[in-house]
């Protein structure tokens, strides 16, 4: 594990580099919008477990959340956001022990509010995965997998830009019979994360 503590460092430093990334401006004040930026950058950790016939599964989540709002005016009429998201993320894993997973999400991710302070969402995600972890320990084989998450939770805003992030996540993780065995892994997860809207 001691080989991944720069890989660790420079996606966590990546991270807080995204302070010059603005969204663009609404359409209510009038200005172009003819590309999309990012309206959201956070970063989340977490803890997941699932069972496997030999054991559990456990991981912890270090996660790049990112999405763009989608600008869908009917959503816009009923205060809702419509976003893409984009996950990169590498995970450790604690059990089976000295292993990694890395990979990226993309998917969707409604938010709601229900206060001035509090929104919930809803987010769904899939994209490429690598894991570390023997076949024999887990019933999955190692090496390219493709990481399937759907989730819930809500956004406790500080201010208009800043806000806590906690969430709930079931995450499989198979590879679509690509390659054997395919047990799949399945995880319960709970996040938690800080997010900056611009």
């Amino acid at each position: 594990m001691n080989n991944l503590r720069p890989v660790v460092s420079l996606f966590l430093i990546g991270i807080f580099m995204v302070g010059n990334v603005y969204a663009e401006p609404s359409i209510d004040q009038g200005e172009s919008t003819s590309h999309l930026k990012f309206a959201e950058s956070g970063i989340m950790v977490g803890y997941g477990q699932g069972n496997l016939d030999k054991g559990y599964y456990q991981n912890i989540l270090l996660i790049w959340h990112l999405s763009v709002d989608l600008k869908y005016s009917y959503l816009r009429e009923h205060r809702g956001r419509l976003s893409v998201v984009i996950e990169p993320q590498i995970n450790p894993v604690i059990d089976p022990s000295q292993n990694i997973e890395f990979g990226i999400g993309f998917g969707l991710k409604y938010m709601y509010p229900l206060t001035d302070t509090f929104s919930t969402y809803v987010m769904g995600s899939v994209g490429p995965q690598y894991i570390s972890a023997d076949a024999e320990d887990t019933g999955q084989a190692s090496g390219f997998a493709i990481a399937s998450t759907i989730g819930i939770g809500f956004y406790y805003f500080f201010d208009q830009q800043a806000a806590l992030n906690l969430g709930y996540r079931w995450r499989h993780i198979s590879n679509a019979n690509l390659t054997h065995p395919n047990g799949s892994i399945n995880t319960n997860n709970l996040i938690i994360g800080l997010s900056l809207f611009f």
